[in-house]
This record gives structure tokens, C-alpha cells and sequence, in this order.
């Protein structure tokens, strides 16, 4: 049985990374040892910045406020009070195109890409 994954040949010296740096790799999956699970992932979340490059709001300072976010804000999504956007991209050989798009403000939303 085979799997897919990315590697970055050179992290980029500065400004937007190219398409080029990113290799798709395929390689065999190791047989499992007792006890131990495989999980498949059917969704990748694709985020342009690691936690220190990151400006603005990040939600995981505020996160003893989540249960009252969840409270106030969950009914007015359920009653379509409030609008959201997902973007969502299909097949893993294309997680590079959508990693650079972020860079280049395609995004309105989340972008995920579904594997």
C-alpha cells in the first residue's frame, strides 16, 4: 500500500514561496505493530503561516472565551444569521497551488483541500 506527502526542497530566503519548492513524494506505508491504528485524512487545512509570522487575531489566546463564543455565536450560524466561507480544493497534488494562492489573497475564508 502506498502514500502521498509533501516535501519542501528549500524553505524560500524570502517573500512568497514558489511552486517549485514543493515535491510530491509517494512512498510505502510500514506494516503496523500490535495495537496501533491507521488513520486515513480525507481534508487538509492549508495555513500560510507558521504561529510566530502570524499578525492579528489568534483564536489560541483567547481560548478560555471559546465556550461563550460558542454560545452567542453558534445559534446565529445555525439560524443563517451569519455568513462564512469555505474554500475547498480537490485532490492532494494540488495543496501547493493552494498554499501559494493564500499568498496572493484567493482566499475569503478557510481553505481546505479535500483529499
Amino acid at each position: 500500500m502506498k502514500y502521498r506527502y509533501f516535501s519542501i526542497g528549500e524553505y524560500p530566503r524570502s517573500g512568497t514561496p514558489e511552486r517549485g519548492l514543493f515535491t510530491l513524494n509517494e512512498a510505502d506505508l510500514p506494516e503496523l505493530d500490535d495495537g496501533q491504528v491507521r488513520v486515513r485524512n480525507t481534508w487538509l487545512s492549508v495555513d500560510p503561516y507558521m504561529r510566530g509570522r502570524m499578525q492579528g487575531f489568534i483564536i489560541f489566546d483567547h481560548w478560555e472565551r471559546y465556550p461563550h463564543f460558542l454560545e452567542e455565536v453558534g445559534p446565529l450560524v445555525s439560524a443563517d444569521r451569519i455568513d462564512y466561507e469555505e474554500i475547498i480544493i480537490e485532490g492532494l497534488e494540488n495543496t501547493p497551488d493552494a498554499f501559494l494562492d493564500l499568498f496572493q489573497g484567493a482566499n475569503q475564508g478557510k481553505m481546505l483541500v479535500r483529499l
